[in-house]
This record gives C-alpha cells, structure tokens and sequence, in this order.
C-alpha cells in the first residue's frame, strides 16, 4: 500500500517541473503589474548607461522583483492552483 502512495521518479521530477512553472508565471504576472515588459527593458538598458537617476530606478525594481517572488512562494504555499494563475480576468469567465 505504501508503494501505491509514492511517488515516482519521474512524477516528483513533473511535479517539481509544474511548481517552478506555476511560480514564473505568477511572479511574471505580479511584476507586470507595476512594470511593462517594455519597462523592464528600459531599466535593463539604462544599466549601461549608469545614472544615480537609473541605479535608484532599478534598485527600486528588483526591491519589488524580490516582493514578487516572496508573494508567488506564499501563493504556492497556501493556494492550489487556479485561473488566477493563468492571467485570466474572474469577471470574464
């Protein structure tokens, strides 16, 4: 009976693989609240062009990337997966 309950290599590997999915496309999501991909862009780009203007700018962005990531880990944690994780507009459905 115990052997029927664990999983496989293989289903631990998919699973695993299923949870780092869920958790770029969430952080994804809750970064591109706040910036566009064509912001995220601009920022990156400022980098070689260096300012105390653009390194604060920047700094400020991968503060929020870190908030980001810190709430798609507790989303994770404590949600099973759901249309919100697909981008997809409640009022929509």
């Amino acid at each position: 009976m115990k052997a029927e309950l664990e999983a496989t290599p293989a289903e631990a590997d998919s699973a695993a693989a299923a949870r780092e999915d869920r958790y770029d496309r969430l952080v994804a999501e809750l970064v591109h609240r706040r910036y566009s991909i064509d912001r995220e862009i601009a920022l990156a780009a400022n980098l070689y062009a260096p300012t105390e203007k653009r390194s604060a700018e920047y700094a400020a962005y991968q503060a929020y990337r870190e908030q980001c990531k810190a709430e798609a880990r507790h989303i994770i944690e404590t949600e099973p997966e759901s249309i919100y994780d697909h981008g997809t507009d409640p009022e929509e459905i």
